[in-house]
């Protein structure tokens, strides 16, 4: 895949995983997010966003719907990351770029690479239903996350988008703080419309 996924993706990793360029996840090219009512209402089939989410027209060509309350967004070489102001919690979002890949082989690959994180976990691995239409697979997993202060729990999502590509969606987050990121996590596949040929 384009990126290493969660070793981009936890801001809480101590030995700085490379694959963002910054262990804390903010990158260089850290900005606010633009004002959600100036942003689009989603992809054309999917209306608008569930109460408590915002549609973001991000800068590098797709849209997406995050959490009202996370207002960063970072721009690093794992990706697009969305988060809370001080939260543990995050939001990735990337291309698969391996030609011929499909979407069971990008979670079944990123599980392997993710093995080597401390107390891992794959909590389930398969084919899921893509609103989009297209192929799509999900890796849910736990993991011993000495910033997080414990568990640390990580659902992947790569699924075909409008564009006929294939995407990556990650949200991750202290276990206590689940199930709501499985709510993030579909609302953000949902919204997802690469309209400018993101990445």
């Amino acid at each position: 895949m384009s990126a290493p996924a969660e070793k981009a993706t936890d801001p809480a990793t101590p030995d700085g995983d490379p694959g963002t360029g910054s262990p804390d996840g903010t990158g260089d090219a850290a900005s606010e997010p633009s004002d959600p009512a100036a942003t689009g209402t989603g992809s054309p089939d999917a209306g608008d966003p569930p109460p408590g989410f915002v549609t973001q027209d991000d800068e590098e060509g797709f849209r997406i719907a995050v959490p009202e309350e996370w207002g960063v967004r970072t721009r690093d070489t794992g990706g697009v990351f969305y988060k809370p102001f001080g939260g543990a919690e995050l939001l990735q979002v990337f291309r698969v770029s391996e030609p011929g890949i499909t979407a069971l082989e990008a979670v079944r690959a990123a599980s392997e690479e993710r093995g080597v994180n401390p107390g891992f976990e794959e909590v389930r691995i398969g084919a899921v239903d893509n609103p989009l239409g297209g192929e799509a697979a999900e890796l849910v997993y736990a993991y011993d996350s000495e910033d997080s202060g414990g568990r640390r729990q990580v659902a992947e999502r790569v699924f075909t988008a409008s564009d006929g590509r294939l995407y990556a969606v990650l949200v991750a987050a202290p276990e206590e703080q689940w199930p709501r990121h499985e709510e993030i996590l579909s609302t953000a596949v949902t919204h997802f419309d690469p309209y400018d040929s993101p990445f």
